[in-house]
């Protein structure tokens, strides 16, 4: 098999062997009328490649042919019940005394009889129906002319004859691959959007690998595509969008509207499928709380479509956001990375400006040629090296100032510049607060810097994001005095060590 797109032919079946109808004789042997055996006319349809998929308590229609699936509504059985009696020779029905007005009056009148959701239950499921799923050291794409197999050594075309288990009909592009240079305009895309900086470009890679290997027996994390810019303003447009819509060029992916998206709702991923791959939160929400996907990510998403049965899948999840996310504690860093795009692309500047196209829509065929070439290298590459984090650009900086104050930022660089605030002593909580509103001092009636709890968990975040160092803030109460100090860490063999300091005062055990 060649091809896995032109998965029927018209003239397929032997409409000289398939009947689903029966002359009634008299008690003399003469036709008297004609009758529906019900068990023949469900063989038939099955005959034609119409099966119940089971999904949960669940169930719909799929039409399987050559080791295709193609999700089916009940009108397309319908329709295709119709077509045959239709397209029937007229001597064919004729020597069983029936007539194609007479049989396809049958099948108008009692519509709720022949084409109904109870009487379809009846295919039953495929047995032993196995889809080929994406492995640990292998990925699966699929062309017309063929299936590539990505692993971390490379990858190649094979045919379809060589595929022993199932796919889904919308898994198949619609388009022929051929093995040629993955340099085309998408490649220059992605090295503009890594700062054309040969580490970033290798990191981002291996994320866009990530998310087109459909593989979950491993640790999951969700990919948020960020600005690098320091801006009051979110801008945008640095290709985000454009990113993570090239994964759905080659995997199945839903896109979910970030500022629509609700955690809460649970109708939230209503457009997803069974056969999503990823889960694209495009433009999400400033202030979006990342822990209500924890589940998602590690476990399986919930679709909820209404008036239907949930059932399960699980998917990547891609996010794109101007801010960043607030990532406290070892379960949320477990749980996301988040790539900044560099500011090659803008509001003024876009891909079509350097380009002369628009990307997808007005490629001729050797730009989707190196396009699929790239995309094939990516999953090669992250198959190879897995994840790699790329260097922060201004990640730390962006969340200091989006998650606590622009004025309490520049008050903390202050007081770290002049050694006010010095790694490993010890500073009463009150007294460096108080410092604070007497530098700012409008913040003596701000609802929230106004409180000492408030101004430490500043504190907190400012340090735990900075580029500049890796620290963290130790607490300490003593003779009714509250204390915080930061205590910096390195990496000694892999390892992380705490760098030991003399505290100010010496009498405080730590």
């Amino acid at each position: 098999m060649s091809s896995a797109t032109n998965v029927r032919q018209k003239d397929e079946i032997d409409t000289t062997n398939v009947k689903f109808w029966y002359p009634e004789l008299d008690k003399d042997g003469q036709i008297k009328g004609w009758k529906i055996d019900h068990k023949k006319y469900l063989n038939f349809i099955r005959l034609l490649g119409y099966r119940r998929f089971d999904q949960g308590n669940d169930f719909f229609f799929v039409l399987i042919k050559d080791k295709v699936i193609d999700i089916v509504a009940k009108h397309r059985i319908k329709d295709e019940v119709i077509n045959y009696i239709n397209q029937l020779p007229d001597g064919f029905l004729k020597k069983d005394g029936i007539r194609k007005d007479e049989l396809l009056g049958k099948f108008y009148t009692s519509p709720g009889i022949y084409f109904s959701e109870i009487k379809f239950s009846l295919l039953m499921p495929e047995p032993d129906l196995i889809l080929n799923q994406d492995t640990k050291e292998e990925s699966f794409i699929y062309y017309k002319n063929g299936f590539v197999v990505c692993t971390a050594y490379g990858y190649e075309l094979k045919d379809y004859n060589k595929l022993d288990k199932y796919i889904w009909k919308n898994q198949i592009k619609d388009r022929a691959f051929r093995k040629d240079d993955p340099e085309g305009m998408f490649h220059k895309f992605a090295y503009n959007i890594s700062g054309q900086k040969e580490g970033r470009f290798q990191a981002l890679k291996t994320l866009i690998g990530y998310n087109l290997h459909s593989y979950f027996d491993t640790k999951l994390k969700a990919i948020n595509l960020t600005d690098s810019s320091i801006s009051d303003s979110a801008e945008g447009r640095t290709g985000k969008t454009l990113l993570g819509r090239s994964v759905e060029k080659i995997k199945n992916l839903c896109e979910i509207s970030g500022k629509d998206f609700d955690p809460t709702n649970k109708h939230k991923y209503q457009n997803c499928r069974l056969d999503t791959q990823i889960v694209f939160l495009n433009d999400i929400k400033k202030n979006f709380r990342f822990e209500c996907l924890f589940n998602d990510i590690s476990d399986h998403i919930t679709v909820d479509q209404k008036n239907m049965q949930p059932f399960n899948i699980q998917a990547k999840i891609l996010i794109s956001s101007n801010d960043t996310f607030r990532v406290e504690g070892g379960s949320a860093k477990d749980r996301l990375i988040e790539f900044e795009l560099s500011e090659h692309y803008s509001r003024n500047y876009s891909p079509y400006d350097e380009f002369g196209h628009w990307f997808f829509t007005e490629w001729d065929e050797s730009e989707w040629v190196a396009f699929d070439n790239f995309m094939m290298s990516c999953i090669c590459d992250y198959l190879r090296l897995g994840v790699i984090e790329a260097e922060p650009i201004n990640l730390g900086k962006r969340k200091q100032m989006e998650h606590t104050n622009p004025d309490f930022v520049a008050w903390m660089n202050e007081q770290l510049e002049k050694k006010e605030i010095k790694f490993g002593f010890d500073y009463g909580k009150r007294e460096k607060h108080a410092d604070f509103l007497n530098c700012y001092t409008d913040y003596r009636e701000d609802k929230w810097l106004k409180k000492q709890a408030n101004f430490t968990k500043y504190i907190k975040t400012f340090v735990l994001n900075s580029d500049e160092f890796k620290a963290k803030v130790i607490e300490r109460r003593a003779d009714g005095i509250d204390y915080f100090r930061l205590q910096e860490d390195i990496f000694v063999n892999g390892e992380e060590k705490e760098l030991r300091y003399t505290p100010i005062n010496a009498d405080l055990p730590y």
